[in-house]
């Protein structure tokens, strides 16, 4: 089965399993080095618009947080491009589409260790985050079915999962997928429900502050999903 990863040139790859496509969104490019010396406000800054604020909440935060409005604006940047991208997945009837974004807050340069997909025709490098860059890709997929008792010639169920190393840490990272009727007396015709996971541990020789969320979701066909990672 093949599938793509879009870096510019749109370069095609083998994929395995239910994954049709693969494709990276951005690949920020630009070093804000000074941003280490904002401190602890920094990284709560950082975590909060990755997790799902606005971009007028952003600047909002600015004011009370007194960071500089240059910062401020690389991440109100980045927060709308995201929003772009996830406008695109939530018009779409088909496939179910896994917006990830990682955004790499410490100093040091992460590279991808391993992944469900098969990235060998591709330079692992163009997966590389610098610090304080953030790294975003689409993984596309045939949308599940509910499952039953009989075989179904469709995937009931999505599974990805890769991991990022550095220098001096490491994590691994995985999410799903499945549906589910909701069945109720007299119910006819029971909704179907979305059934999201999501796990990230640190798992190098130091350890690694890091989290993950779903940012957003469709709650629809085809529950597509947007999941936010922070790194340090």
């Amino acid at each position: 089965m093949n599938t793509e990863i879009d870096i510019e040139n749109y370069e095609d790859f083998e994929e395995y399993d239910t994954i049709t496509e693969a494709d990276f969104v951005s690949l920020n490019s630009t070093s804000f080095w000074l941003l280490a010396h904002l401190n602890p406000i920094l990284a709560a800054t950082l975590k909060a618009t990755m997790a799902g604020l606005s971009a007028e909440e952003i600047m909002k935060l600015a004011e009370q947080s007194q960071i500089e409005a240059t910062y401020l604006n690389y991440l109100r940047e980045a927060k709308e491009e995201e929003q772009q991208e996830w406008n695109s997945i939530a018009r779409a009837a088909s496939p179910t589409s896994i917006l990830i974004t990682i955004f790499n807050s410490t100093n040091e340069v992460f590279s991808l260790h391993n992944a469900s997909w098969d990235y060998s025709e591709h330079p692992v490098s163009d997966f590389d985050i610098e610090p304080l860059q953030h790294l975003c890709f689409i993984l596309r997929h045939q949308t599940p079915v509910v499952k039953r008792d009989r075989p179904s010639k469709y995937p009931t169920s999505i599974n990805q999962n890769f991991s990022f190393k550095s220098a001096s840490h490491a994590f691994e990272f995985s999410t799903s997928i499945r549906l589910k009727k909701q069945y109720e007396f007299f119910s006819f015709s029971p909704p179907t429900i979305p059934y999201r996971e999501h796990t990230i541990r640190s798992v190098g020789a130091e350890s690694l502050e890091c989290s993950s969320q779903i940012s957003r979701k469709l709650a629809e066909r085809p529950y597509s999903y947007a999941v936010a990672i922070t790194l340090g």
